[in-house]
């Protein structure tokens, strides 16, 4: 009868260890694959080179309130019959006229967990979060991984501390600038939107260096194939959490980043002689609920 029950023991240990494993085995699996080879997809791609904007933390709502006439809870379901109603209080229109004269635009649903590094990783590498990341506290992403900016020739990154540094560390071609953490706080504390204004004035020194007689490395650079230009606006996704997402802060914010990428836009316009072969995507990484939390999986 001991025999019996000793074994029966045994099984079910070695049934929970195997289940226990399997888990691991299963979920805990890197992504990551190292070996397969680039292939470029055309000889002739429409543009020479790519700016990317991020707004970290901006509702989609809110966004199209602020920049694009549309109601506040307008239906995004694109079988419904509603229509976008113009509104007289809107605060920034540029990217409004682009919404609907010359862009294309969409909502993009992001995965768990809703936070600014992962998110990143998603938007500039088509993966989610590495489970191998837990070995480094949630703070980096510990499996070189290939991105947009590993496979430029170029890449220029600007943007917060947590994210520009990140983004830039397995693309030897990429060259990163951020903020301290205390010239972060030191900036929030007067007003969150100069953190996008720093991040706007630092692409606006790049494009000023890059002419052949100031730098001529630089100016080689700019003017390559597949170069990229990313920046990083943080100010929506500190002005959420301290005002509120439904605030006129907030709203204010998403306005000063329209203003930004304006001009943004017209200077690189002018930079390059209006060619024509720049392309420019602005997005978020995650949401917000109204009362600032990022938990908001739609952007």
């Amino acid at each position: 009868m001991s025999g019996s029950i000793a074994r029966l023991l045994l099984l079910g240990v070695t049934f929970h260890a195997l289940c226990i494993f399997s888990i691991f085995d299963i979920y805990f699996q890197s992504p990551v694959e190292s070996s397969i080879p680039s292939t470029s997809y055309t000889s002739s791609p429409p543009a020479k080179r790519v700016v990317i904007f991020t707004l970290d933390g901006c509702r989609v709502d809110k966004l199209f309130k602020a920049v694009a006439h549309y109601a506040d809870r307008y239906d995004l379901n694109p079988d419904s019959s509603s229509t976008a109603q113009v509104r007289s209080d809107s605060r920034a229109p540029f990217l409004g006229n682009v919404m609907r004269h010359r862009g294309s635009w969409g909502v993009s649903h992001n995965h768990a967990p809703t936070e600014s590094r992962p998110c990143h990783v998603a938007l500039t590498a088509g993966m989610y979060e590495d489970p191998h990341a837990v070995t480094k506290s949630w703070k980096q992403h510990p499996v070189p991984f290939d991105s947009v900016f590993n496979q430029s020739s170029s890449a220029f990154i600007y943007g917060n501390k947590d994210v520009a540094p990140m983004l830039a560390r397995h693309a030897p071609q990429a060259t990163e600038e951020h903020y301290t953490a205390r010239e972060e706080v030191d900036m929030v504390r007067e007003d969150t939107t100069l953190l996008d204004v720093w991040a706007y004035r630092k692409m606006k020194e790049l494009f000023a260096r890059g002419t052949a007689t100031r730098d001529p490395e630089l100016y080689r650079k700019l003017h390559d194939d597949k170069l990229v230009v990313y920046c990083h606006f943080l100010g929506t996704d500190l002005t959420g959490p301290k005002y509120g997402a439904g605030s006129m802060k907030y709203l204010e914010n998403i306005a000063v980043v329209d203003e930004l990428i304006e001009k943004t836009e017209i200077m690189i316009d002018e930079y390059y002689g209006n060619d024509g072969r720049t392309a420019y995507v602005v997005n978020s990484d995650h949401g917000m609920d109204l009362r600032g939390a990022r938990c908001n999986k739609q952007n």
